[in-house]
């Protein structure tokens, strides 16, 4: 473990058990651990791993898709567009992705965050453990305590993403998804800020604009604010003409 003033690590067999040790000062909730313990962050003290508490479901019911928190990214793969290139782009490394959990990613968010971008349009909701649930576009805002206990939206009837990468293994510059459901269009965005903004569009049309309005990542040494805000457009318009085919 490479966290420097970790001092326990519990492994409960119930969930009341798990938030019981999550209240303790310096506690943190474990699922796969691959961002968590490569922060380094010297505040943890303890971790709660939930990898016992059942919670690796992935299940489809009608139109609902529903992943427990601690399913692994590498199951993903295999999922039908656009969720499989999402999983499979979210690292290059099989390994890595044996290791991180959907719901690590998703809380993780920042600027490689092909799940938790993608799943943003698709207007998800976290479920805590006790059965409150929070959208996903206010969860990074005013994150809840207790442990997210799964993810959970209704497949739009069209969705996808598109990105800006220097490189294909590279951390996107820009990344858009959209999804379309019962005619009205959602998109989200990320590249360069701390987690994924949404937007509503009434029509395809408008959506290029309704991005770039909520958009605004600082300068980077390889790419300018108007630039990226530019390349979201671009990328907005590209995805909604391949969606609307």
């Amino acid at each position: 473990m490479r966290l420097p003033n970790l001092e326990a690590y519990h492994r409960p067999r119930s969930m009341d058990e798990a938030l019981l040790l999550a209240k303790s000062p310096g506690a943190r909730v474990l699922g796969g651990g691959t961002r968590l313990v490569a922060s380094r962050d010297p505040a943890v003290k303890s971790l709660v791993d939930v990898g016992r508490l059942g919670l690796d479901r992935l299940e489809t019911a009608g139109r609902e898709i529903s992943i427990g928190a601690t399913v692994r990214v590498q199951r993903l793969c295999d999922e039908p567009e656009p969720i499989g290139p999402a999983a499979r782009r979210t690292s290059f490394s099989r390994m890595k992705r044996n290791q991180a959990t959907v719901a690590g990613e998703v809380i993780a968010a920042g600027e490689d965050a092909f799940l938790a971008t993608l799943f943003l349009a698709a207007g998800a909701t976290l479920e805590l453990a006790g059965g409150a649930k929070v959208p996903l576009e206010s969860f990074h805002g005013n994150r809840p305590t207790g442990i997210v206990t799964r993810i959970a939206f209704d497949r739009p009837e069209t969705w996808g993403f598109e990105e800006l990468s220097t490189m294909p293994s590279a951390t996107p510059i820009v990344l858009v998804a959209g999804a379309r459901k019962r005619g009205k269009w959602r998109f989200s965005v990320s590249g360069g800020i701390p987690v994924p903004v949404a937007a509503e569009s009434a029509s395809g049309a408008a959506a290029p604009d309704a991005v770039a309005s909520i958009y605004a990542p600082p300068d980077r040494p390889w790419a300018t604010q108007g630039y990226a805000i530019e390349m979201a457009r671009v990328l907005t318009r590209r995805l909604v003409e391949r969606l609307e085919r």
